[in-house]
């Protein structure tokens, strides 16, 4: 519920085209059902834990920040024709450095 607008971007992205409409189906419906609960469990979470509330989603958000910069690779840039290739790992990488794309041998050549 707090990623925004990263499920109509980030997951149009990185699935291949032949899934890519289904997997964005599934995703956004995964956020709708997420935002569903939250909007459920927010208010007892409010009325349990008073404004410690708050501090529970300040971690889940500074968590999930950290995932995001870490293993999701940068795909500003990058044409979506090499984003199978960015994610499968076979020839290319997108790197943070001003959003370049470098060559980098991380699988078998076939």
């Amino acid at each position: 519920p707090t990623w925004g607008a990263t499920v109509w971007i980030y997951t149009g992205e990185i699935f291949p085209v032949i899934v890519r409409a289904q997997a964005n189906g599934i995703a956004t419906q995964t956020q709708n059902v997420a935002g569903l609960a939250l909007g459920y469990l927010f208010p007892v979470m409010l009325n349990a834990w008073n404004w410690k509330t708050f501090y529970f989603f300040l971690v889940v958000n500074v968590v999930a920040s950290t995932i995001v910069w870490v293993f999701y690779p940068e795909s500003k840039g990058v044409p979506l024709e090499e984003m199978d290739e960015i994610f499968e790992g076979r020839s290319k990488r997108a790197t943070r450095a001003a959003g370049t794309v470098e060559v980098v041998e991380t699988g078998d050549k076939k």
